[in-house]
């Protein structure tokens, strides 16, 4: 986007926790002068000094600029491509500059900047730099080539968004990254005014043998209102202590709210005759705090401290400031700290770290360091729920125990205290019994100066917020998201189907709002599962929330089917659930019952996502249909779920896998929340960085490793400058659970699925998000079968009648990719859906048993919403489908299939050693046992069956059959000579022949295996088979766990679905289950059946066989 309008070191932080046994948003956005996202070229106005061509390009993603050695420092003046253009001077109004950096610096110094800029001897730098190993943020101002430091600030992230404010004759710099969402303050200085100002970028002190290219992004120039420059920070109240006072003081304190009290301590040097020092602490009009320190030279080894807390003093035993009163540990359930506070050196001797400490009686204390320059740590470590830390072994006697953050600069936004106690008391090292207070600050040693500014402070003990910076006075509802927009009506052709599926979410949602109910730590809040931290937890409630805000959002709602009004669905149910979520998630006030809270984890985003869509739909609404007032606290805290969620996924890059356990589902879930975040707070300065990390986690959903080489141009850039690590297989395949999953193909309705918010808030959907989508929905349609499943030619590990789960897949390939067969299948799963639905007194769609995911449920509700919604939206819909016949070969997955017109026979040859012949109809017969066609041997004394492993694989494909010949072993004992062969006139032979390779006892021999299905409830089945060997007729009830075999059978028959014919007699078997597995019931027809101890010697063939199979043509 192009836009022009008319007009690396610390001082030690110290947090003291005494035992016994946020900050404002941004103040006015101001006028946007220019704006540049650097998409595919540079705006106009920009130029170059020192320019070299080769070391700069831009794309899509932003401007890339190769680090190179060179200087802007002091005299030396030769960076390249210093990129310069002419902004407002800030003498009428306060103007502002920002931009976000990406980087990785490895060589000392190596830096990006963002400059106030007059030429190279006169300007204001801030910016991303590796200061002794330590990346770091500093701040640094040049007059006449005479270069000073203002201030240097540890930086955690790699990913920084940077602003340089100035009025006057006055400049500050701020930043902020993903763990801190509001700006904090780095420093100030005067400006080193020559000529007119210009805006610039500085690269330099790059690595001579190595490319490191910065990624730059979205570029802004502002006029500030006046009353937005609420800095200088206005003190109320100070206290100093200086070596030159008479009497000298060692204390000196300032009261704060909550009873905290901010406290200068000069004990470590009150004994010296002549020491060197000057100690601050002040309060700033704005509520903020904090302490600044020039220690010089003094001849003591112990440090000073100046900070904030409350409680029995640090250093001082016996003593008390400020209010607090002790806390039996005993019955503690939670304690937390919540802080934002930057400590900025001007200069240090490293002789420093940032810690909190944990006092105890008996006398010992736990001390947490943040940031230090001893040792890298520590093989026992600890995670508090919020970051990694390693335990440290300390010298006996001391009483102190050690614990040091791993992977972060500076003091954390949270830290779980009682995780630490707890864990001391773990392992034995302390026996704490009471909290005697909090305290926060710097100790400060020989040879440091700088400041801490503290712009919060909060301790959270059990739920209860203790703050020591009081909330804003003028604190106001939060700014409103992307406004949603929707025709007022669906094209004709798709109403019909539309208003069923609207019926069906509402039934679905009656039977989930019989589950709904209060937290019993808190009835205000609502939730329909118990209280944990976990996915099966958080997702179900998340998803729920969704779920329910469409439904009072959108559509023809009819209260009598959905059980409740819209008014009572949302003041009873969305908005208490929506508090629960919030309150319980690591940005919120409270742990989940289980005593953690929820977030930062493997799939949070995720569950982020949906809590946040279902934001959007009640704030947003629609001119259309129903739009209600959030509360702004509610509205607020959902914004900072969302973001915080979108900052981690955002400064995170995208992982790849194509073997046993793709990433593809992850990184398309992944992107949902970037979404999302962009629909909530559209006027973020972060939306630029969330765009462009959306577009990357799509793209990296679906890539193959033949997109490496790919120069398809997507999103205005070719896909293999976009390429990361692929994700599928280049047939279109992919992999997850350790096997070919047709269920995990589906994954490209997570991303898809946010075209219809694009849609909705009238944006440009990305290309990405039908990336690689249409062959692998053209893999899937060969694996159709009439009820709207799958066939699984590796198995499926979960439930089986997933069949309403695809309903919206087929939706979203039909309205937004096209697809001419999409509403053909979207029909067909509907149909199943309603059936399934008619089970139900409740509305529920899923039959009790018949799944075990826990969102399974809540899942199927969102998915329902999307649909209608992708159905509001579209066009009149493509219906040309065609028939797939014939054979589909996937080398990459090792998978083979060919359908007929009665059955579909499938074999595999790699993660998976299968084969089976799955009739075509309503009743699909066959269980996708993944042991199908192979079946099994159990040794003597053994309890499991013996594992699977391919020697040899002969596959041949024509066009309207395959053949098969594999060489299998089963363990060590047996070796099976199988060949399966789908024949042009649709039928399938198995062929088997076992050698025993060494001498053995067989317990059981059933191989030659065809799983059935006998579900009681299933709507396509009647919870009975009817077995027929030769003129012998069983039957089988669901689940009655009967056994039947025979001895001799040449003629076999299921049903009117399965025949199997022989020319030898069969050994053969009938095993019924005696209960479902994985949500379904499945029978065990034994085409070589052996059972009983037998002893073979090597060498010896056990058994052969050569069976048809055909489907259809049996009339039992």
């Amino acid at each position: 986007m192009k836009t022009a309008l008319a007009c690396g070191t610390s001082a030690g932080v110290l947090l003291l926790v005494c035992l016994g046994t946020a900050s404002a948003a941004d103040k006015g956005a101001g006028e946007l002068v220019f704006q540049d996202d650097f998409h595919g070229t540079l705006a106009e106005g920009w130029s170059f000094e020192r320019e070299e061509r080769a070391c700069w390009r831009t794309s899509p993603a932003g401007l890339e600029v190769r680090v190179q050695p060179g200087n802007m420092w002091g005299g030396a003046n030769n960076a390249k491509n210093v990129l310069v253009r002419a902004i407002p001077v800030p003498t009428e109004a306060p103007v502002e500059i920002a931009v976000t950096f990406s980087n990785q610096p490895t060589a000392q110094w190596e830096q990006a900047n963002l400059v106030w800029y007059y030429d190279g001897g006169h300007m204001v730098k801030l910016g991303q730099e590796l200061v002794t190993g330590r990346l770091s943020i500093v701040m640094g101002r040049e007059e006449n080539d005479r270069a000073r430091t203002v201030a240097i600030v540890p930086l955690d992230a790699n990913t920084v968004e940077l602003r340089l404010q100035a009025v006057r004759d006055r400049v500050r710099g701020q930043f902020r990254t993903a763990a801190w969402r509001d700006w904090r303050d780095v420093g100030e200085c005067d400006l080193p005014v020559k000529g007119e100002p210009k805006a610039s970028f500085h690269f330099y002190n790059g690595p001579p043998n190595e490319e490191h290219w910065v990624r730059v992004n979205r570029f802004t120039v502002r006029r500030l209102p006046a009353n937005s420059v609420d800095w200088p920070r206005v003190r109320v109240d100070e206290k100093t202590l200086r070596t030159t006072d008479s009497p000298r003081l060692a204390l000196g304190e300032v009261s704060l709210p909550g009873g905290f009290v901010l406290l200068n301590s000069l004990n470590g040097v009150a004994a010296e005759p002549k020491p060197e020092y000057e100690q601050s602490v002040y309060r700033h009009r704005d509520g903020s705090y904090g302490w600044r320190w020039d220690r010089r030279t003094t001849t003591s080894k112990e440090p000073t401290f100046a900070g904030v807390g409350f409680g029995a003093e640090p250093f001082q035993p016996g003593t008390n400031r400020g209010r607090f009163q002790p806390i039996e540990i005993a019955a503690l359930k939670s304690m937390k700290l919540e802080l934002d506070a930057v400590t900025r050196l001007e200069n240090d001797q490293r002789d420093h770290n940032l810690v909190v400490l944990l006092k105890t009686k008996p006398a010992s204390q736990i001390a947490i360091w943040f940031d230090w320059y001893g040792p890298a740590s520590e093989v026992q470590t600890l995670n508090d729920g919020y970051r990694d830390y390693g335990h440290v072994s300390t010298q006996a006697g001391t009483g102190q125990i050690h614990y040091r953050i791993k992977g972060f600069r500076g003091a954390p936004p949270r830290l779980n205290l009682k995780a630490f106690l707890d864990d001391a008391a773990r392992r034995g090292l302390a026996p704490p019994s009471q909290v005697l207070g909090v305290w926060f600050g710097n100790q400060i040693w020989n040879g440091s100066r700088g400041g801490t500014l503290v712009t919060k402070l909060d301790v959270i003990i059990d739920g209860k917020r203790i703050s020591s910076v009081p909330a804003a006075s003028d604190a106001s509802a939060a700014a409103p998201p992307m406004p949603l927009r929707l025709p007022a009506e669906a094209p004709a052709s798709v109403r019909e189907v539309q208003g069923r599926i609207y019926r069906a979410a509402q039934k679905q949602a009656h039977y989930l709002l019989g589950t709904v109910r209060p937290w019993n730590e808190d009835a205000t809040l609502r939730l329909l599962t118990d209280s944990k931290s976990g996915e099966h937890w958080i997702r179900p409630n998340a998803g729920a929330v969704e779920g329910f805000a469409f439904l009072h959002c959108f559509g023809p709602y009819d209260e009598k089917i959905a059980g409740v009004s819209r008014t009572e669905l949302l003041s009873g149910t969305i908005l208490p659930m929506m508090r629960y979520l919030v309150t319980t998630h690591v940005t919120g006030s409270r742990p989940t019952s289980d005593g953690k809270q929820w977030g930062e984890a493997w799939q949070s985003a995720h569950w982020a996502q949906m809590l946040g869509r279902g934001a959007w739909f009640l704030e947003a609404g629609s001119v259309h249909f129903a739009k209600c007032a959030v509360p702004a606290d509610l509205c607020e805290g959902v914004r900072r779920v969302v973001a915080y969620e979108a900052d981690r996924i955002a400064r995170s890059e995208p992982p790849h896998q194509m073997r046993s356990d793709t990433k593809a589902e992850e990184n398309a879930w992944n992107s949902q929340v970037l979404s999302v975040a962009m629909l909530l707070l559209p006027d973020d300065p972060r939306r630029a960085g969330w765009e462009t990390a959306h577009q990357k986690w799509v793209m990296s959903s679906f890539f193959r490793p033949a997109d490496e080489r790919n120069d398809t141009v997507v999103d205005g850039r070719p896909v293999r400058e976009q390429f990361t690590g692929a994700n599928i297989f280049d047939d279109f395949t992919l992999e997850n659970h350790d096997f070919v999953h047709p269920d995990y193909m589906t994954a490209f309705s997570l991303s898809l699925g946010c075209a219809p918010d694009f849609a909705m808030s009238g944006r440009r959907k990305p290309e990405a998000l039908l990336f690689n989508v249409a062959p692998i929905y053209e893999n899937l349609k060969w694996m159709l079968l009439p009820d709207g499943s799958f066939v699984y030619p590796n198995g499926q590990d979960w439930e089986l009648f997933r069949n309403p789960s695809w309903l919206g897949k087929h939706v979203l390939m039909a309205v937004w990719a096209r697809d001419p067969d999409a509403w053909t299948w979207t029909r067909r799963t509907l149909d199943t859906l309603e059936k399934m639905q008619a089970r139900s007194t409740n509305g529920a769609v899923f039959y009790p048993g018949e799944y075990f995911f826990a969102s399974t449920q809540h899942d199927l509700l969102r998915s329902l919403a999307n649909a209608w919604l992708s159905l509001q939206l579209a066009a009149d819909l493509p219906n040309a489908p065609s028939e797939r016949a014939g054979v589909r070969r996937w080398d990459s997955a090792k998978v083979m299939l060919c359908r007929t017109p009665d059955a579909i026979h499938t074999v595999s040859w790699g993660a998976k050693i299968m084969a089976q012949c799955v009739p075509r109809r309503l009743d699909r017969v066959v269980s996708p046992h993944e042991r199908n066609g192979v079946g099994s041997v159990r040794l003597a004394g053994e309890r499991a069956a013996l594992p699977l492993r391919l020697q040899q694989a002969d596959v041949r494909d024509g066009a309207n059959g395959f053949e098969a010949r594999l060489t299998v072993d089963h363990g060590h004992a047996i070796r099976a000579h199988l060949v399966f062969r789908s024949e042009p006139d649709g039928s399938f032979v198995m062929t088997e022949k076992l050698v025993a390779l060494t001498n053995i006892t067989t317990a059981d021999i059933a191989t030659g295996l065809i799983g059935v299905l006998n579900n009681p409830h299933w709507i396509y089945e009647s919870a009975r088979r009817r077995v027929a060997a030769d003129a012998k007729l069983i039957e089988a009830t669901s689940g009655g766990g009967q056994r039947w075999h025979w001895d001799a059978a040449k003629h076999i028959a299921v049903d009117d679905a399965l025949v199997i014919e022989s020319e030898q007699p069969l050994r053969t078997a009938y095993l019924a289950a005696d209960r479902a597995e994985r949500g379904r019931v499945t029978d065990r027809l034994v085409l070589n059946y052996l059972p009983g101890h037998r002893t073979w010697t090597a060498g010896e063939t056990l058994s052969s066989y050569q069976a048809v199979v055909r489907c259809g043509k049996s009339k039992l």
